[in-house]
């Protein structure tokens, strides 16, 4: 089949900021972020108005004076490194690469746009949470959203380079319910469970025991280096890098999908 790219003409300028991140919501929404760590939206109409033109970029982030101080002190942990959006809860994640984790409530009606938590580090209160990697060094190399019809209790995924997964979930003030988000933005961010990485490359039986429950599971060495993530539907692919052996995938697969209104994994195979 044939892709046609239509010439819209609209554009908007980027200020001499590196964009690293571009997303969309399934309304059309827009939204990228930089190198200067500011979340950026194009707002986009059919013709000009009398005070706005029919494209232009809103930053989000920060005041006009704000952004102008912020060109002369980029810094590259202020970096925005991913950007993602849980199209069923209408929230925008952005993750900085200082482990600032921002999210974003897009409204009931996925038309508004206001910033609802900051988690200054995630790195730290990862440690905070599991004192047996707080001597560890390890970096964030991806966030997941997990959507309603895969688990209403587990909301991201975060995967270390170190290869272990954390399980969080977004929490909500004492008057909303913590697994119908419609009735408005989460407030914080709790850790619900790690699950640890396999212990070898190249020795499959030391894969750990397949976890059906969330668990706490302590630190266990590993020489896994993890450089990519993606996950789909339950499933998990990680690429794996050792210095001494070639570079490999590492695969979770679920047997069943996640059980919604649950607080269990489904059974788990693990796979090089």
């Amino acid at each position: 089949s044939l892709i046609f790219l239509n010439n819209t003409q609209l554009s908007v300028p980027v200020d001499g900021v590196s964009i690293t991140n571009i997303v969309s919501t399934e309304n059309g929404r827009i939204f990228f972020g930089g190198n200067d760590g500011n979340v950026y939206e194009v707002v986009y109409q059919h013709s000009d108005g009398w005070f706005t033109s029919k494209c232009r970029k809103v930053n989000h982030s920060r005041s006009l004076m704000k952004s102008i101080s912020s060109l002369l002190s980029w810094n590259v942990e202020n970096n925005i490194i991913q950007m993602e959006t849980d199209k069923s809860r209408n929230i925008l994640i952005t993750l900085s690469g200082s482990s600032r984790l921002q999210i974003w409530w897009l409204g009931e009606t996925n038309i508004d746009m206001s910033l609802s938590t900051s988690i200054e580090s995630l790195n730290k209160l990862i440690k905070q949470k599991f004192p047996s990697l707080s001597e560890q060094t390890f970096n964030i190399i991806k966030i997941h959203t997990v959507t309603k019809n895969i688990s209403d209790s587990v909301h991201l995924i975060a995967v270390l380079s170190t290869g272990h997964r954390i399980f969080l979930s977004y929490t909500f003030s004492s008057l909303m319910s913590s697994t119908v988000l419609s009735v408005g933005p989460p407030t914080g961010l709790s850790i619900l469970s790690l699950i640890n990485p396999p212990n070898s490359l190249s020795n499959a039986s030391s894969i750990p025991e397949s976890p059906n429950r969330f668990e706490m599971a302590e630190f266990q060495s590993s020489l896994i280096s993890v450089s990519k993530s993606a996950f789909s539907s339950g499933v998990f692919i990680m690429g794996l890098n050792n210095p001494s052996q070639n570079d490999s995938n590492f695969c979770v697969s679920p047997n069943s999908l996640f059980r919604a209104n649950s607080n269990e994994l489904p059974e788990y195979s693990e796979s090089f």
